[in-house]
């Protein structure tokens, strides 16, 4: 199964919806790169859409989300009406389209200020074509995000987007069960655990003592998942966290080594050369503009 996983904060934002109807005949136009996510649900007939080199049947109950980065198009007319809604998004954090795994450290810390290092980030994970139960509202929601607000409403975009919201968290817990796998789950736990304690100390003993399984399984289900080994992640979160100091603090540059969990600055330095390409003190210099760091 394919998914799409969008790190949050910041959540996708809504940007557009409607309805349309094809008759026996049409076709669903050819188009690259459209900037925005495109959610199609169809609520009769079939859709025949293909994205890049993989074809979809989206059948009445079913929902397919296109990348705004790829190819998509119609590759087979409708053989019978179909009516389905669109719903236009887009994020402004990182994303990543593929299989359960996705590679931790391609993640990119925020950018805005010191004070943001306390925002837990976390993936919400859709599946980009699935079936939709019949007990979900998904198409009342579509039909009235698309609604035009009424003179009355004094927030419309705002109670869009909270629809809108509350609509992706329901796909996004579309059988759950059945493709969130155990490594998976003991992955994203040992994930967010780094997270939370990156500034402590912590090796496999750790890890076996918080979780309760040999670090042989932990690293293997890490790999699964994350495509790096725990302390891996570990010390990718950590140059994150550093270079969030050295851009919006004059902490000296052996005090950050300590916050962020390094036992030498000799060790800092060195590790964010190794997965920067720089040294700490010039990674602070192209912010600062020659900033004292010692």
């Amino acid at each position: 199964m394919e998914f799409i996983h969008f790190v949050a904060p910041p959540l996708p934002h809504y940007i557009s919806s409607g309805m349309t109807r094809y008759e026996v005949g049409d076709c669903h136009p050819n188009r690259r790169a459209i900037e925005v996510f495109d959610l199609l649900a169809v609520c009769k007939g079939v859709l025949y859409i293909a994205e890049e080199e993989q074809s979809f049947e989206i059948r009445k109950g079913e929902f397919l989300i296109l990348r705004p980065d790829a190819h998509h198009y119609g590759f087979k007319p409708c053989t019978e009406t179909t009516e389905f809604y669109w719903a236009h998004f887009q994020t402004t954090g990182e994303w990543h389209a593929g299989q359960e795994a996705w590679s931790g450290s391609k993640l990119d810390q925020p950018e805005e200020g010191p004070f943001f290092r306390s925002i837990e980030r976390f993936m919400l994970t859709l599946p980009q074509y699935h079936r939709l139960s019949e007990s979900l509202q998904v198409f009342d929601w579509l039909e009235e995000v698309s609604r035009p607000a009424g003179e009355e409403d004094v927030a419309p975009q705002w109670k869009q987007q909270l629809l809108f919201q509350q609509m992706l968290y329901t796909l996004g817990n579309v059988d759950r069960p059945k493709w969130e796998t155990p490594p998976r789950r003991l992955a994203d736990s040992v994930a967010q655990f780094l997270r939370n304690r990156y500034a402590d100390k912590i090796d496999h003993q750790v890890l076996k003592d918080a979780f309760h399984f040999h670090p042989v399984y932990i690293t293997r289900c890490m790999r699964q998942v994350y495509g790096c080994t725990p302390l891996d992640y570990l010390n990718h979160y950590r140059i994150e966290q550093a270079k969030l100091l050295l851009k919006n603090s004059y902490m000296p540059i052996h005090q950050i080594a300590g916050e962020t969990g390094f036992n030498s600055s000799s060790y800092f330095i060195r590790m964010f050369t190794q997965l920067t390409g720089g040294t700490p003190k010039h990674y602070r210099e192209g912010f600062r503009g020659g900033s004292k760091s010692t």
